[in-house]
C-alpha cells in the first residue's frame, strides 16, 4: 500500500453511467485512493458550480467518462460534463479520457436521441480523444481494468502532492532537525541579544583639551546610532574666552582644527572599533 493517496475526481452523465461510475469507484477505493465527483453534488445549481470548481480544483488527478449520451446543458451552452472537463484542462489538472467504443450496442435510454446534442457530443469526444491520456472501452469490467492500469502509470509520470497522513507528514529524522534548528536559532537569537546590549552600552569617549584647560572637543563613539562618531561644533577663534586669548594666536587654533581627522579616518576609525567590539 503506497503512502500518498491521491484525490481522483470522476466526470461523466449519470443516469446512463451509474454501474461504470460505481465500478471506477470500487476500483479506486480498492488501491486505496479518494474518488469524488458528482454523488457529492447537486447539478444544475450555481452555488453547487463553485463546489465542484474547488473539489476540481483541491483533487490530484481527473478521470473523464464518456458515453453515448450528452447530458443536461448550462445556460453557457455546454454539459455540465464537458463543463467539468474544461476547467480541468484550465487549470491544468493530469487528464485520463475514456470514451466508450462508439460502436458498442445500448440500450434507447443510453443514447442521445436529440440532433442538437449529438453533434455537441461528438465534438466533445473529439476534444476528448485529442488528449494523449485517452483509451477505449466495450464494458464496465474492462473500464474498470484500464483505469487501474492507467492510473498508476500517470502516478509515476506526473505525480501530484497527495494527501498523506499527518503522523506521517514528516519523518522522525526531519522533525528531529528541525527542532534542534530551531533550538540553536533560539540560541543564537538570545546571544545576538546579548552583544548588542554589551555593545550599545560601551560608548568611548574621549576629551581633547587646549592648554590643559577647559575641554575644547567631545568625541563619542555611538555604536547604537548609524553615526557613530559624533563630534562636537568646531571651535573658533572667536569663542576661545579673553582671559586665555593672550595664550594662544588665531593660526594656532587654525592649524589645530586643520589637525583634527577627516571623514575617512573617522570611517576607519569606526570600523574598527566596530570590529573589536
Amino acid at each position: 500500500m503506497e503512502e500518498k493517496k491521491y484525490q481522483i475526481f470522476i466526470s461523466s452523465t449519470y443516469t446512463d453511467l451509474i454501474a461504470e461510475r460505481n465500478k471506477i469507484i470500487e476500483t479506486l477505493l480498492g488501491i486505496y485512493h479518494l474518488p469524488v465527483g458528482m454523488e457529492m453534488f447537486s447539478a444544475g445549481n450555481d452555488e453547487q458550480w463553485e463546489i465542484i470548481k474547488d473539489t476540481i480544483a483541491t483533487s490530484d488527478y481527473y478521470i473523464l467518462i464518456i458515453g453515448h449520451r450528452y447530458g443536461s446543458v448550462t445556460t453557457d451552452g455546454i454539459s455540465y460534463t464537458e463543463k467539468e472537463y474544461n476547467y480541468a484542462l484550465e487549470l491544468g489538472k493530469p487528464i485520463l479520457s475514456f470514451v466508450k467504443n462508439r460502436e458498442t450496442a445500448t440500450k434507447p435510454e443510453e443514447r442521445e436521441t436529440d440532433s442538437k446534442k449529438i453533434k455537441k457530443l461528438n465534438q466533445f469526444v473529439t476534444k476528448a480523444t485529442s488528449n494523449k491520456m485517452c483509451d477505449f472501452w466495450e464494458n464496465k469490467d474492462e473500464l474498470a481494468m484500464k483505469v487501474a492500469i492507467t492510473l498508476p502509470k500517470s502516478f509515476s509520470r506526473n505525480p501530484q502532492i497527495g494527501w498523506v497522513r499527518g503522523d506521517q507528514a514528516l519523518s522522525p529524522k526531519i522533525s528531529e532537525e528541525l527542532a534542534e534548528l530551531s533550538k540553536k536559532n533560539r540560541e543564537l537569537t538570545e546571544e545576538l541579544i546579548l552583544l548588542r546590549e554589551k555593545v550599545s552600552n560601551r560608548f568611548p569617549k574621549f576629551n581633547i583639551t587646549i592648554n590643559g584647560e577647559n575641554d575644547c572637543y567631545e568625541y563619542l563613539i555611538d555604536q547604537s546610532s548609524n553615526n557613530y562618531i559624533k563630534i562636537n561644533d568646531k571651535l573658533t577663534y572667536d569663542e576661545i574666552p579673553s582671559d586665555l586669548s593672550e595664550y594662544i594666536t588665531k593660526d594656532e587654533v587654525d592649524s589645530y582644527i586643520k589637525s583634527l581627522p577627516n571623514k575617512n579616518t573617522i570611517q576607519e576609525f569606526e570600523e574598527r572599533i566596530y570590529f573589536y567590539n
